[in-house]
């Protein structure tokens, strides 16, 4: 059996072209994929197993075991904890109906717009093809139905846009009704297990200080987006089956287009967890004061952090003092709920928010700042002006004493030309985001 040729084998023509691209070349080529087909190709060979990188800059946490799992193996890991600079805490819970408080809220059902009800005009299968039929709650089924027709309310506005073309070809693929009802009631439980257990508070103090390149933090209630299409490609959710429809969870504190009120802060309450939990580890120096940008972001959402944290004295106000007066610390997010003027007055009154502004980088001040409430300033019948003393004078940076929120109602009216300018800033000012 004659050997082979040392010449032949090592012979450039036997080299796969792609393995003959300059570095630099692989390198804007892999860039225009997402992770998953990196990962693939990492896969394939050695060369490309210790050439090419994942993107891997941030990672997720929330009450679900798949997120903590993922968040903790990263943490562990020598080389992709060094290069995470973001945690995204998804603070979105699972929609579960109440249980009824007594006979009259059984037999009218204990959440108006989610009726157990099976419509009666079901048929077997609608014009996209979808079989809406299957033994599943009538407040499951509807959420289904609804975003499905949002889906191609959206199709008809932009056409053939190819996301929209593929989030459609999931639709006509949806699993069957009580598939995915047996699937969402999985998530329900692993999520109930992670609460009770509070696996996802255990690993973010335990593992914060794992990640030395660490600088920003992001709360947000928005983190599913809209069916097929969320905001952040999460571990659980890049686990869903395909044409998985489901409830799209939002959290803080109502579900579906509810806006809700600001009830009193309780330091307790199963709302903003994420918000109370994060302030709290990072007043610990749980990151060693890495964290120099914390955002509350809902996402165009008509929520937010409840506005009356800032009412009185309380334990999370104290520790999101704390974060905000460290020394090197730069951006602040924050996207409030709140209620109509009036109601709201005391807020802004008490001067809480303005003191803790104040104190931002020892008393320095903050380089960005972003101020955006859940209701719209509008013209009322009142000409009032309304200006409680919100933002403080000193700062390193004239957008520290601006306020960047076209939407607030704190400040002035629409009809003073200062909030006209103050609301244009505001889509230069986050630009970065």
């Amino acid at each position: 059996m004659s050997s082979p040729n040392p010449e032949t084998a090592e012979s450039p023509s036997h080299i796969s072209p792609m393995l003959r691209l300059p570095p630099e070349i692989v390198k804007i080529i892999v860039n225009q994929g997402p992770n998953s087909n990196i990962k693939n190709l990492r896969l394939t060979c050695r060369l490309y197993s210790e050439t090419v990188a994942l993107r891997l800059d941030r990672v997720f946490i929330s009450a679900n075991p798949r997120n903590v799992e993922v968040f903790t193996a990263i943490a562990n890991h020598e080389v992709f904890r060094t290069k995470i600079t973001e945690i995204i805490w998804d603070d979105a819970l699972l929609y579960v109906r109440p249980v009824p408080r007594n006979a009259v809220e059984a037999y009218y059902g204990s959440d108006d717009d989610y009726q157990d009800y099976a419509e009666e005009t079901d048929d077997e299968c609608d014009k996209n093809g979808i079989d809406w039929r299957g033994n599943v709650p009538g407040w499951f089924r509807k959420a289904c139905r609804d975003n499905v027709v949002f889906l191609g309310a959206e199709r008809d506005k932009y056409l053939n846009r190819p996301d929209l073309v593929a989030r459609a070809q999931q639709a006509c693929e949806q699993m069957p009704m009580e598939g995915a009802w047996a699937y969402y009631q999985q998530l329900v439980q692993q999520q109930r297990d992670v609460l009770n257990s509070k696996a996802h508070i255990i690993a973010l103090e335990k593992h914060i200080g794992s990640f030395p390149a660490l600088q920003r933090i992001v709360i947000t209630p928005a983190a599913h987006g809209w069916i097929y299409n969320p905001l952040y490609e999460t571990p659980m959710i890049r686990a869903f089956p395909r044409g998985f429809n489901h409830y799209i969870p939002r959290s803080w504190p109502l579900p579906g287009n509810i806006v809700p009120e600001c009830d009193e802060w309780d330091e307790d309450g199963g709302d903003w967890q994420g918000f109370r939990t994060v302030t709290r580890v990072l007043a610990e120096g749980r990151d060693f004061g890495r964290v120099v940008d914390l955002r509350i972001d809902v996402h165009e959402l008509e929520t937010g952090l409840n506005s009356r944290v800032f009412a009185n004295e309380n334990r999370t106000l104290s520790d999101f003092e704390a974060v905000l007066a460290r020394p090197d610390f730069t951006h602040l997010q924050l996207d409030l709920m709140v209620d109509t003027y009036y109601r709201q007055s005391d807020v802004y009154r008490s001067g809480l928010l303005k003191r803790a502004l104040a104190r931002a980088a020892c008393g320095q001040g903050l380089k960005y700042l972003s101020l955006r409430t859940s209701v719209d300033t509008y013209e009322t019948d009142i000409d009032c002006t309304l200006a409680f003393p919100l933002l403080c004078r000193a700062g390193r940076s004239p957008s520290a004493t601006r306020l960047l929120a076209k939407d607030s109602p704190v400040g002035r009216t629409k009809r003073d030309p200062v909030y006209e300018q103050q609301g244009q800033l505001s889509d230069t000012a986050m630009g970065d985001t």
